[in-house]
């Protein structure tokens, strides 16, 4: 099982083998846009993976869920002599699309689905900054859960039931395992 910090480091690391060399990928903590470009230095060009949005499913066990998260690789690109910014935007894109798509980045996941490109131009960018912004957005489902405690940390008590919030009275504790005291 994995998490979702190791989900972010693997597509950044798998991003990164994918595009040129003077293309800088790393982790965003959120939504890139004009505003985090002015308060970050950010060298064009670049690729910020950013976990957007999680939605959870609980799974039967009742021991994990699985989470499905909105994610997104915020390009940012300038012009040169040779392409505009919004040029170099497309070309990056067309990069990272193929490699998205139904990729599970070395880890346990399930296959990245919904992979958008999205043209993020702004008056603001092109005037101030010289630079355009696009990104590719796509859902990816992990499990998360009992795999992820700590040795120690185990789950300790096993009711059996149907429907909790219907019949709690119906729900019968089948293990209870008390270690140092505690229970």
């Amino acid at each position: 099982m994995s998490d979702l910090q190791s989900l972010r480091k693997a597509i950044v690391n798998e991003l990164q083998k994918a595009v040129p060399a003077d293309v800088r990928v790393e982790a965003t903590p959120g939504r890139f846009d004009v505003r985090e470009l002015q308060r970050r230095s950010v060298r064009a060009p670049a690729i910020r993976v950013a976990l957007m949005d999680i939605s959870v499913e609980h799974l039967g066990s009742g021991l994990g869920v699985n989470a499905t998260a909105d994610l997104a690789a915020f390009i940012v690109t300038e012009g040169d002599r040779h392409y505009r910014a919004d040029e170099r935007a497309l070309l990056l894109m067309s990069a990272v699309l193929p490699v998205v798509d139904f990729n599970q980045w070395g880890i346990e996941c399930e296959p990245a689905t919904d992979v958008r490109g999205r043209n993020l131009y702004s008056s603001d960018l092109a005037d101030k900054f010289h630079v355009a912004l696009a990104a590719v957005t796509w859902s990816q489902t992990i499990e998360l859960g009992a795999a992820d405690l700590e040795p120690g940390q185990a789950v300790r008590d096993v009711w059996i039931g149907f429907e909790p919030e219907a019949f709690p009275e119906d729900y019968v504790h089948v293990i209870h395992e008390e270690v140092g005291g505690d229970a």
